[in-house]
């Protein structure tokens, strides 16, 4: 009776054994599960051939949100420009409408950019100041050069500063 004890208990480690390995040998040929904090049942996760990007910041998901507010006033920019090889967008700042342009302007035709632009009612957009500068050379590696800026003043006028 000894040994018939003995031998089941070896038949049961072999075979716990055997299970084992067979499955340590399975589970990386499955896809990675993700967990779902036991809300509802795990599903593959796929992720093939890309990798996933870094979180945004509090500044970068802030720009982004502006971005999409702004998709309409920059479309009504374009429109408006047709007749230019003027280019927009924000400043370093949130608060900044970058107008760049290829070819200086005479005075007549920067005071119709600074107007067109104003007609658009940036400060709708939180637009507080509006750049317009001449593009540097693609590759020169010279900054861009200021023309014009229209600033907001704390009434909502629009103030102007040529250079």
């Amino acid at each position: 009776m000894r040994a018939l004890g003995i031998l089941l208990g070896i038949a049961i480690a072999v075979g716990l054994a055997y299970l084992l390995v067979q499955r340590a040998g399975t589970t990386s040929s499955r896809p990675e599960l993700q967990s779902t904090g036991g809300k509802s049942p795990a599903r593959p996760r796929s992720n093939a051939g890309r990798a996933l990007p870094p979180p945004l910041s509090e500044e970068e998901k802030e720009r982004d949100r502006y971005q999409e507010a702004r998709t309409p006033l920059f479309a009504r920019l374009r429109a408006r420009y047709t007749d230019s090889t003027a280019r927009f967008r924000v400043g370093d700042r949130l608060d900044t409408l970058e107008i760049l342009i290829d070819t200086r302007p005479t005075s007549p035709e920067l005071n119709r950019l600074m107007e067109e632009a104003l007609a658009e009612q940036p400060g709708g957009y939180g637009f507080r100041h509006i750049q317009i500068a001449l593009s540097a050379t693609p590759g020169s590696g010279a900054p861009d050069e200021l023309l014009a800026e229209v600033t907001m003043s704390e009434d909502g006028r629009w103030i102007t500063f040529l250079r």
